[in-house]
């Protein structure tokens, strides 16, 4: 069973930027709780670097994907997310699944020396039980950090020619 980090491609793959500094908004996506009709799209503007692709990057908790992603792994996603309307191109994620699945005591952690949070995480050693038919989740300790997806989410991404997301593998202890 492997898992990867969603991380858009922006090196590669257009960005997009919030306008008038509405960054804060990200807050809302940490604790996987719906949003629903309190949600109002933010104002975006595109960040050209070279080529659109599927999964532009915006913030790190707030995945955004395509109409065309959006189709393809609609299915998969299932109850893990919820769907918001970002613009008439794209789709952010907002992600439910907030699972306490992570073995603290065998994984290798970094705490915040401030506020002893894990900070990061080098070696993942989680309950399995608790992940088995999840395909786009968080963490309850990295929640704020990172978005987790399963080895079937990235085939079929490439399965698909869905362009724009680096695929960083996460290491099981």
């Amino acid at each position: 069973m492997k898992f990867y980090r969603f991380v858009p491609d922006s090196d590669l793959y257009d960005s997009l930027l919030f306008v008038d500094n509405v960054w804060q908004i990200s807050e809302n996506f940490v604790d996987g709780k719906r949003l629903g009709d309190s949600w109002m799209p933010p104002g975006i503007e595109d960040y050209i670097v070279g080529q659109k692709g599927e999964f532009p990057s915006l913030d790190r908790i707030m995945p955004v994907v395509s109409k065309k992603a959006m189709k393809v792994l609609r299915s998969l996603m299932n109850k893990s997310v919820e769907i918001l309307p970002l613009n008439s191109d794209y789709w952010v994620l907002n992600i439910l699944d907030v699972l306490n699945c992570l073995e603290l005591d065998k994984s290798k952690i970094t705490r915040n020396p401030v506020t002893q949070r894990v900070s990061s995480i080098q070696k993942y050693v989680l309950h399995l039980d608790k992940i088995a038919d999840k395909h786009i989740f968080k963490i309850t300790e990295t929640k704020g950090l990172e978005v987790i997806i399963s080895d079937n989410f990235r085939e079929i991404v490439e399965k698909n020619n869905l362009n724009g997301l680096s695929f960083s593998e996460v290491i099981f202890g």
